[in-house]
């Protein structure tokens, strides 16, 4: 298989470099201090004659998990927002056009850079997770889940910051827009959907009639969070089902079927949707011919 040439010189030059070796040891280095941490609070009780609660290692998983997620979240825009404003700053952008490469073949490449890492970074993790394997509680099915729906995360995350790399003619411009973008998405969705229920409650007390208040079809807004894609796959391995349903109900909506049934699966379709586009624009802006 031909690798993309982009990627294949990015890899070559992060290999040269300690950069990747440091990020790798300092992100399972956390994650070994947070998991040790609750696992000595799990066996703690034994020391004074106390049974101790096994069932404790999913709520291990799942810290363990999230604690993955948010590194995730504040790493990924920092890689990809300088992937393309940076050859711009060292004016290597224009070399880079002048080749046979066509421009959305540059994008996909720095990507698949951005990728590589979270994959490293995933991969190198399982190690430490799988100490849930121990007591039992959590498949491999369930960190098979995990590792695709990290991945995905990854992909609509990197795009924002390849899509911000692209327009931008600074790093640091392209690395604030990036994470105010994934704050706009992360919270403002959330602020968004939370100010028109309170509208919606205000107006029935106004009227001051029998009907529940809610935000209708806008919950669906919350299918480009990915920390709502991601806490309904959590909550699901973890034995909460309706955790996505509870969450829409906070907002007024009976959730029953259909779009809510399928919630994660169509969360994560939605959100590579936003992510081809993203990079299409991306590889649009950089288009020497547009």
């Amino acid at each position: 298989m031909k690798l993309n040439p982009v990627f294949k010189n990015e890899v070559k030059l992060g290999s040269r470099t300690m950069k990747s070796s440091w990020l790798v040891f300092g992100y399972n280095l956390i994650l070994i201090i947070v998991s040790m941490s609750v696992l000595y609070g799990m066996i703690e009780p034994a020391h004074y004659g106390y049974s101790v609660d096994f069932s404790g290692m999913v709520s291990l998983y799942v810290v363990m998990t999230y604690l993955e997620f948010a590194m995730i979240l504040l790493i990924i825009p920092a890689i990809t927002a300088g992937s393309i404003a940076g050859e711009r700053e060292r004016q290597t952008l224009d070399m880079l056009l002048a080749t046979k490469m066509k421009p959305y073949s540059i994008v996909l490449g720095k990507l698949e850079s951005s990728l590589s890492s979270v994959l490293m970074l995933a991969v190198s993790s399982l190690p430490v997770l799988s100490i849930v394997f121990i007591y039992g509680g959590v498949g491999i099915l369930e960190l098979i889940k995990f590792v695709i729906i990290l991945c995905v995360s990854a992909v609509f995350i990197g795009s924002i910051g390849i899509f911000f790399s692209a327009w931008a003619r600074r790093v640091t411009t392209a690395t604030i827009l990036s994470y105010l973008t994934l704050i706009l998405f992360l919270v403002g969705t959330f602020a968004i959907e939370k100010g028109i229920y309170s509208m919606a409650e205000m107006k029935v007390m106004a009227l001051s009639g029998d009907v529940q208040a809610t935000v209708g079809n806008m919950i669906f807004l919350l299918l480009l969070n990915p920390a709502v894609t991601f806490y309904g796959l959590i909550s699901a391995q973890v034995g909460s089902s309706y955790a996505v349903a509870e969450l829409c109900a906070s907002f007024g909506v009976t959730a029953e079927g259909g779009i809510f049934e399928w919630w994660v699966l169509l969360s994560m379709a939605l959100q590579l949707l936003f992510s081809i586009v993203f990079l299409y624009l991306a590889g649009r802006r950089i288009n020497p011919l547009k």
